[in-house]
């Protein structure tokens, strides 16, 4: 599993509370305070995310929000109903599963003999090797 942020944005005023997810349209949730609708944001952001992945459904990167964002989005300057202000815009942590994908690389034979003789696992040190790499790469930039 992978932990990936996405943000939402709350509308509403103390006692009623709701939150969107501009990454998952439809994916909503309320509370009666800040707290109450960041932790049901994060619950049925959850929710929604094990649904995806049950269906096969691709789950998105997490993408930039701000309020210009929400209304743009969700706002409806026709709906004379829709007047809750956007009030904040929340951090919700879930958790993503990840999936091992098969990539052909082609390595030399010997190379490939080496490593079977120093390690039981090719795959995992493979893996490893190349986590370790990304890592130095990231700390060279």
């Amino acid at each position: 599993m992978a932990k990936r942020i996405y943000l939402g944005g709350v509308s509403g005023h103390p006692g009623s509370y709701g939150i969107v997810f501009p990454d998952f349209l439809g994916c909503v949730s309320v509370g009666e305070s800040l707290t109450e609708v960041a932790a049901m944001g994060r619950e049925a952001l959850q929710s929604h995310v094990n649904g995806m992945v049950e269906d096969g459904d691709t789950i998105p990167e997490p993408s930039p929000v701000d309020f210009v964002r929400l209304d743009a989005e969700f706002a409806d300057p026709e709906d004379l109903d829709d007047v809750e202000p956007w009030v904040a815009v929340i951090a919700i942590e879930v958790e993503v599963p990840t999936f091992p994908l098969t990539v052909p690389v082609p390595l030399d034979t010997s190379l490939v003999q080496a490593v079977d003789r120093a390690v039981p696992d090719r795959r995992q040190f493979i893996m490893d090797a190349t986590r370790r790499e990304l890592e130095r790469l990231k700390k060279s930039a």
